[in-house]
Protein backbone atom coordinates (compact mmCIF):
# COMPACT_ATOMS: atom_id res chain seq x y z
CA UNK A 1 0.00 0.00 0.00
CA UNK A 2 3.19 2.55 0.35
CA UNK A 3 3.86 2.08 -3.04
CA UNK A 4 0.14 3.08 -4.02
CA UNK A 5 0.53 6.00 -1.65
CA UNK A 6 3.95 7.38 -3.21
CA UNK A 7 2.46 6.73 -6.81
CA UNK A 8 -0.98 9.16 -6.08
CA UNK A 9 1.60 11.13 -4.34
CA UNK A 10 4.61 11.47 -6.17
CA UNK A 11 3.34 10.38 -9.40
CA UNK A 12 -0.44 8.80 -11.10
CA UNK A 13 -2.42 6.79 -10.62
CA UNK A 14 -5.77 4.61 -11.15
CA UNK A 15 -8.63 3.74 -9.67
CA UNK A 16 -11.98 2.54 -10.19
CA UNK A 17 -14.38 4.92 -7.56
CA UNK A 18 -16.79 2.32 -5.37
CA UNK A 19 -19.25 4.58 -4.28
CA UNK A 20 -19.83 7.73 -6.83
CA UNK A 21 -22.70 7.93 -9.65
CA UNK A 22 -24.40 10.22 -11.45
CA UNK A 23 -27.81 11.69 -12.52
CA UNK A 24 -28.40 14.02 -15.77
CA UNK A 25 -31.02 17.31 -15.26
CA UNK A 26 -32.31 18.87 -18.09
CA UNK A 27 -35.40 20.40 -20.31
CA UNK A 28 -35.55 24.15 -21.12
CA UNK A 29 -35.56 24.92 -17.21
CA UNK A 30 -32.87 22.79 -15.90
CA UNK A 31 -30.43 25.84 -15.20
CA UNK A 32 -32.96 28.03 -13.14
CA UNK A 33 -34.40 24.83 -11.60
CA UNK A 34 -31.13 23.77 -10.26
CA UNK A 35 -29.84 27.33 -8.89
CA UNK A 36 -33.00 27.76 -7.37
CA UNK A 37 -33.25 24.17 -5.26
CA UNK A 38 -29.02 24.82 -4.51
CA UNK A 39 -26.38 26.63 -2.89
CA UNK A 40 -24.49 27.66 -5.74
CA UNK A 41 -24.92 29.90 -8.79
CA UNK A 42 -25.49 27.09 -10.99
CA UNK A 43 -26.71 29.89 -13.51
CA UNK A 44 -23.59 31.35 -14.03
CA UNK A 45 -22.00 28.22 -15.25
CA UNK A 46 -20.57 28.18 -18.84
CA UNK A 47 -20.43 25.25 -21.10
CA UNK A 48 -17.96 22.72 -19.90
CA UNK A 49 -17.56 24.66 -16.88
CA UNK A 50 -18.41 23.01 -13.42
CA UNK A 51 -18.78 23.65 -9.65
CA UNK A 52 -19.82 21.80 -6.49
CA UNK A 53 -23.39 22.56 -4.77
CA UNK A 54 -25.30 21.72 -2.34
CA UNK A 55 -28.78 20.12 -1.59
CA UNK A 56 -30.67 20.67 1.61
CA UNK A 57 -33.46 19.81 3.38
CA UNK A 58 -35.30 22.96 4.98
CA UNK A 59 -33.57 23.12 8.41
CA UNK A 60 -30.23 23.19 6.38
CA UNK A 61 -29.14 19.49 7.04
CA UNK A 62 -27.69 17.89 4.45
CA UNK A 63 -29.24 15.90 1.73
CA UNK A 64 -26.06 16.03 -1.52
CA UNK A 65 -22.78 17.26 -1.95
CA UNK A 66 -22.92 17.09 -5.89
CA UNK A 67 -20.07 17.99 -8.52
CA UNK A 68 -22.70 19.95 -10.98
CA UNK A 69 -21.21 19.93 -14.95
CA UNK A 70 -23.28 21.95 -17.36
CA UNK A 71 -23.02 19.93 -20.85
CA UNK A 72 -24.55 21.78 -23.54
CA UNK A 73 -28.38 20.90 -23.23
CA UNK A 74 -28.26 19.09 -19.65
CA UNK A 75 -26.50 19.41 -15.92
CA UNK A 76 -24.36 16.36 -14.66
CA UNK A 77 -24.75 15.45 -10.76
CA UNK A 78 -22.07 13.70 -9.91
CA UNK A 79 -22.10 12.36 -6.40
CA UNK A 80 -22.01 9.17 -3.47
CA UNK A 81 -24.62 6.55 -5.23
CA UNK A 82 -26.02 6.81 -2.25
CA UNK A 83 -27.43 9.88 -2.21
CA UNK A 84 -28.85 9.47 -5.48
CA UNK A 85 -32.16 8.51 -4.37
CA UNK A 86 -33.28 10.92 -1.64
CA UNK A 87 -31.58 14.00 -3.96
CA UNK A 88 -33.63 12.68 -6.74
CA UNK A 89 -37.02 12.33 -4.55
CA UNK A 90 -36.38 15.88 -3.20
CA UNK A 91 -35.91 17.61 -6.57
CA UNK A 92 -38.91 15.42 -8.25
CA UNK A 93 -41.21 16.93 -4.91
CA UNK A 94 -40.03 20.58 -6.28
CA UNK A 95 -40.95 20.15 -10.01
CA UNK A 96 -44.32 22.29 -10.35
CA UNK A 97 -44.53 23.98 -13.71
CA UNK A 98 -40.91 23.52 -14.50
CA UNK A 99 -39.66 22.00 -17.72
CA UNK A 100 -36.89 19.87 -16.18
CA UNK A 101 -36.66 15.70 -16.50
CA UNK A 102 -34.36 13.95 -13.91
CA UNK A 103 -32.84 10.61 -15.09
CA UNK A 104 -29.96 8.23 -13.39
CA UNK A 105 -27.35 7.09 -14.88
CA UNK A 106 -26.05 4.85 -13.06
CA UNK A 107 -26.69 2.06 -15.13
CA UNK A 108 -25.78 3.72 -18.05
CA UNK A 109 -22.34 5.00 -17.47
CA UNK A 110 -19.64 4.17 -14.93
CA UNK A 111 -16.55 5.93 -13.81
CA UNK A 112 -12.53 5.53 -14.14
CA UNK A 113 -10.18 8.19 -12.21
CA UNK A 114 -6.78 9.17 -12.50
CA UNK A 115 -5.15 11.13 -9.88
CA UNK A 116 -1.76 12.20 -8.78
CA UNK A 117 0.72 15.44 -9.70
CA UNK A 118 1.57 13.77 -13.14
CA UNK A 119 -2.05 13.55 -14.43
CA UNK A 120 -1.25 16.52 -17.00
CA UNK A 121 1.65 14.79 -18.12
CA UNK A 122 0.16 11.22 -18.72
CA UNK A 123 -2.90 13.21 -20.15
CA UNK A 124 -0.18 14.95 -23.18
CA UNK A 125 1.48 11.67 -23.71
CA UNK A 126 -1.92 10.30 -24.62
CA UNK A 127 -2.54 13.23 -26.45
CA UNK A 128 -5.49 14.32 -24.74
CA UNK A 129 -6.83 17.37 -22.99
CA UNK A 130 -6.44 18.10 -19.26
CA UNK A 131 -9.23 20.48 -18.46
CA UNK A 132 -7.63 23.31 -16.95
CA UNK A 133 -9.92 24.22 -14.44
CA UNK A 134 -11.37 22.19 -11.37
CA UNK A 135 -14.93 20.49 -13.01
CA UNK A 136 -14.37 21.80 -16.40
CA UNK A 137 -15.09 19.00 -18.80
CA UNK A 138 -14.25 18.14 -22.68
CA UNK A 139 -15.55 15.35 -24.80
CA UNK A 140 -12.40 12.95 -26.02
CA UNK A 141 -12.08 9.48 -27.62
CA UNK A 142 -9.96 6.86 -26.11
CA UNK A 143 -10.04 3.19 -27.78
CA UNK A 144 -12.38 3.89 -29.79
CA UNK A 145 -14.61 4.37 -27.40
CA UNK A 146 -16.56 8.55 -26.84
CA UNK A 147 -15.81 9.63 -23.10
CA UNK A 148 -16.20 12.86 -21.02
CA UNK A 149 -12.84 13.75 -19.39
CA UNK A 150 -13.84 15.78 -16.13
CA UNK A 151 -11.24 17.87 -13.70
CA UNK A 152 -11.36 16.46 -10.74
CA UNK A 153 -9.10 17.29 -8.18
CA UNK A 154 -9.01 14.99 -5.10
CA UNK A 155 -7.15 14.42 -1.67
CA UNK A 156 -5.21 17.40 -2.03
CA UNK A 157 -3.39 16.20 -5.72
CA UNK A 158 -4.51 17.13 -9.52
CA UNK A 159 -6.44 14.46 -10.98
CA UNK A 160 -9.69 13.61 -13.79
CA UNK A 161 -12.62 12.03 -14.02
CA UNK A 162 -13.39 9.69 -17.09
CA UNK A 163 -16.79 9.23 -17.35
CA UNK A 164 -17.58 6.02 -19.57
CA UNK A 165 -20.43 4.04 -21.08
CA UNK A 166 -20.77 1.00 -18.81
CA UNK A 167 -19.82 -1.42 -21.24
CA UNK A 168 -16.91 0.02 -22.08
CA UNK A 169 -15.45 1.11 -17.98
CA UNK A 170 -13.39 -2.08 -18.55
CA UNK A 171 -11.90 -1.49 -21.77
CA UNK A 172 -10.92 2.19 -20.83
CA UNK A 173 -9.31 0.86 -17.52
CA UNK A 174 -7.10 -1.46 -19.40
CA UNK A 175 -6.00 1.18 -22.18
CA UNK A 176 -4.79 3.59 -19.86
CA UNK A 177 -3.35 0.49 -17.72
CA UNK A 178 -1.18 -0.39 -20.42
CA UNK A 179 -0.46 2.88 -22.10
CA UNK A 180 0.28 4.11 -19.29
CA UNK A 181 2.67 1.88 -17.62
CA UNK A 182 5.85 3.31 -19.10
CA UNK A 183 5.47 6.55 -17.31
CA UNK A 184 4.63 5.07 -14.01
CA UNK A 185 0.91 4.62 -13.98
CA UNK A 186 -0.31 2.14 -11.40
CA UNK A 187 -3.84 0.94 -10.26
CA UNK A 188 -4.65 1.91 -6.70
CA UNK A 189 -6.94 0.18 -3.81
CA UNK A 190 -9.41 1.79 -1.57
CA UNK A 191 -7.60 1.87 0.91
CA UNK A 192 -4.59 4.18 -0.04
CA UNK A 193 -6.87 6.23 -1.06
CA UNK A 194 -8.45 6.64 1.61
CA UNK A 195 -4.91 7.10 3.62
CA UNK A 196 -5.02 10.29 1.25
CA UNK A 197 -8.24 11.14 1.56
CA UNK A 198 -7.57 11.51 5.48
CA UNK A 199 -4.66 13.70 5.00
CA UNK A 200 -6.41 15.92 2.99
CA UNK A 201 -9.27 16.45 5.53
CA UNK A 202 -12.02 15.50 2.99
CA UNK A 203 -14.75 13.84 5.14
CA UNK A 204 -16.51 10.86 3.52
CA UNK A 205 -20.50 10.31 3.53
CA UNK A 206 -21.26 7.36 6.06
CA UNK A 207 -18.20 7.88 7.58
CA UNK A 208 -17.68 11.37 9.06
CA UNK A 209 -20.82 12.43 8.00
CA UNK A 210 -24.83 12.07 7.07
CA UNK A 211 -27.93 13.46 6.91
CA UNK A 212 -27.85 15.16 10.84
CA UNK A 213 -24.89 17.39 9.69
CA UNK A 214 -25.33 21.01 8.64
CA UNK A 215 -22.89 21.62 5.24
CA UNK A 216 -20.73 24.53 7.71
CA UNK A 217 -20.17 21.76 10.25
CA UNK A 218 -17.96 20.07 7.23
CA UNK A 219 -16.21 22.60 5.70
CA UNK A 220 -18.02 22.84 2.65
CA UNK A 221 -18.39 26.68 2.82
CA UNK A 222 -16.93 27.11 -0.86
CA UNK A 223 -19.94 25.19 -1.60
CA UNK A 224 -22.01 28.07 -0.81
CA UNK A 225 -22.80 30.72 -2.71
CA UNK A 226 -23.38 34.09 0.00
CA UNK A 227 -24.14 36.46 -2.34
CA UNK A 228 -27.18 34.47 -4.66
CA UNK A 229 -31.02 34.09 -3.40
CA UNK A 230 -33.05 31.46 -1.76
CA UNK A 231 -32.50 27.68 -1.96
CA UNK A 232 -33.27 25.25 0.19
CA UNK A 233 -32.58 25.57 3.66
CA UNK A 234 -31.05 29.18 3.05
CA UNK A 235 -32.82 30.64 6.29
CA UNK A 236 -31.23 28.38 8.30
CA UNK A 237 -27.18 28.51 7.10
CA UNK A 238 -27.80 32.44 7.45
CA UNK A 239 -28.27 32.29 10.55
CA UNK A 240 -25.54 29.75 11.18
CA UNK A 241 -22.92 32.44 8.69
CA UNK A 242 -24.42 35.31 10.97
CA UNK A 243 -23.90 33.53 14.08
CA UNK A 244 -20.48 33.05 13.13
CA UNK A 245 -19.90 28.84 14.25
CA UNK A 246 -21.43 26.02 14.74
CA UNK A 247 -21.63 23.86 17.61
CA UNK A 248 -19.69 21.12 16.51
CA UNK A 249 -17.09 20.92 13.38
CA UNK A 250 -14.64 18.76 12.05
CA UNK A 251 -11.55 18.50 13.17
CA UNK A 252 -7.97 17.04 12.69
CA UNK A 253 -5.95 15.48 15.12
CA UNK A 254 -2.75 13.91 15.61
CA UNK A 255 -2.79 10.79 17.86
CA UNK A 256 -0.13 8.96 20.10
CA UNK A 257 -1.51 6.00 19.47
CA UNK A 258 -3.56 4.94 16.19
CA UNK A 259 -7.30 4.35 17.81
CA UNK A 260 -10.21 2.96 15.45
CA UNK A 261 -13.03 5.16 14.31
CA UNK A 262 -15.66 5.52 16.62
CA UNK A 263 -13.95 6.08 20.04
CA UNK A 264 -14.65 8.61 21.96
CA UNK A 265 -12.51 11.85 22.27
CA UNK A 266 -12.48 13.19 26.01
CA UNK A 267 -11.81 15.84 28.39
CA UNK A 268 -11.40 14.63 31.40
CA UNK A 269 -14.41 12.48 32.18
CA UNK A 270 -16.65 14.12 29.89
CA UNK A 271 -16.70 13.28 26.05
CA UNK A 272 -15.69 16.29 23.72
CA UNK A 273 -16.24 14.66 20.17
CA UNK A 274 -15.58 11.49 18.28
CA UNK A 275 -13.35 10.40 15.74
CA UNK A 276 -14.58 9.48 12.90
CA UNK A 277 -11.84 8.43 10.48
CA UNK A 278 -8.24 7.05 11.51
CA UNK A 279 -4.84 6.23 9.52
CA UNK A 280 -1.30 6.13 9.77
CA UNK A 281 -0.12 9.57 7.73
CA UNK A 282 2.43 8.28 5.16
CA UNK A 283 2.93 12.67 4.81
CA UNK A 284 3.36 12.89 9.10
CA UNK A 285 4.06 9.72 9.41
CA UNK A 286 2.20 9.49 12.42
CA UNK A 287 -0.81 8.84 13.41
CA UNK A 288 -3.76 11.29 12.34
CA UNK A 289 -7.35 11.27 12.79
CA UNK A 290 -10.58 13.41 11.37
CA UNK A 291 -13.53 13.51 13.83
CA UNK A 292 -16.64 15.96 15.12
CA UNK A 293 -15.58 18.14 18.14
CA UNK A 294 -17.15 20.66 19.90
CA UNK A 295 -16.25 24.50 18.90
CA UNK A 296 -15.09 25.52 21.98
CA UNK A 297 -12.57 22.56 21.96
CA UNK A 298 -11.21 22.69 18.46
CA UNK A 299 -8.22 25.07 18.30
CA UNK A 300 -5.25 23.91 17.13
CA UNK A 301 -2.86 22.66 19.66
CA UNK A 302 -5.63 22.13 21.99
CA UNK A 303 -4.99 18.54 23.32
CA UNK A 304 -7.32 15.90 24.91
CA UNK A 305 -7.79 12.28 25.26
CA UNK A 306 -8.92 9.24 24.29
CA UNK A 307 -8.36 5.66 26.09
CA UNK A 308 -6.84 2.94 23.78
CA UNK A 309 -6.90 -0.36 25.00
CA UNK A 310 -7.84 0.67 28.58
CA UNK A 311 -5.16 3.57 28.86
CA UNK A 312 -5.66 7.30 28.33
CA UNK A 313 -3.51 8.50 25.68
CA UNK A 314 -3.49 12.29 23.68
CA UNK A 315 -4.73 13.45 20.79
CA UNK A 316 -4.06 16.87 19.53
CA UNK A 317 -6.19 19.02 17.43
CA UNK A 318 -4.02 19.32 14.39
CA UNK A 319 -4.51 22.10 11.27
CA UNK A 320 -6.32 20.51 8.58
CA UNK A 321 -5.75 19.48 5.90
CA UNK A 322 -2.85 17.84 7.04
CA UNK A 323 -1.19 17.15 3.83
CA UNK A 324 -1.14 20.13 0.87
CA UNK A 325 0.44 19.90 -2.62
CA UNK A 326 3.78 19.34 -3.77
CA UNK A 327 4.03 16.50 -1.04
CA UNK A 328 4.24 19.23 2.15
CA UNK A 329 2.60 18.19 5.37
Amino acid sequence: MVDEWLALRRGVALFIPPDRSLFEISGPDHLSFMHNLTTNAVTQLAIGDGCRSLLLQKNGRLIADMRLLRLEDSLLALLDQRMIPTALETLQAHLISEQVSLNDLAASFSLVSIIGPETPTLFNEFALPFPAINLASTVATVAEVSLLIVRYDQVGEQGALLIVPSEHQQTIRNDFLARGHPIGLVPISDGALDIARIEAAEPRYQIDFDESNLPLQLGFDAAIDQQKGCYLGQEVIARVIHLGHVGRRLAGFVLEQLVPAGTPILHGNEQRGLLTSTTFSRALNRPIGLGMLRYQDASVGNRLEVVADGVRKGVTVHEIPFYRPGGGA
